[in-house]
């Protein structure tokens, strides 16, 4: 794994098949305490997250407010992280997880974000594809 830009900014690496970048995952995953409250919290918020995209995901206007708040926490992902670097004990994490690396937050914030945001553009673009297909269909009878 490789930090792409020069700057040395955190979060945005390149990603490959590099064994080390498999190994630093597992071992995040071995190290998390799972019963920790702040992550608890996490799992059930992209629960009710995805969910929340299930329930409305013919509402076009809905889901694209959805999508644009996704994508923003994608964006903001950075600055939490350098957040809670610091003031990690006062969320009440048992343990540092939070580095330079992201990779913590890779995985439990910005990796189910993103998926959730895919799975909502794909529908999107489904119900507007059926949308305009039953449109043409109409106009031409």
């Amino acid at each position: 794994m490789k930090n792409v830009h020069t700057d040395m900014s955190p979060g945005i690496y390149e990603i490959g098949a590099d064994p080390s970048w498999f190994k630093m995952i597992f071992d995040v995953l071995k190290s998390v305490c799972y019963t920790d409250t702040p992550i608890i919290l996490t799992i059930i918020f992209h629960f009710v997250i995805f969910s929340t995209l299930l329930r409305n995901r013919k509402k076009i206007i809905i889901s694209s407010f959805l999508f644009g708040a996704l994508c923003f926490l994608i964006v903001l992902t950075p600055k939490i992280n350098s957040y809670l670097m610091e003031s990690w004990d006062k969320m009440h994490f048992s343990v540092n997880y939070f580095d330079e690396s992201c990779i913590f937050m890779f995985l439990f914030w910005t990796m189910p974000l993103m998926m959730t945001a895919i799975v909502m553009l794909m529908i999107m673009v489904f119900e507007i594809t059926i949308q305009f297909i039953t449109r043409r269909k109409t106009r031409r009878r």
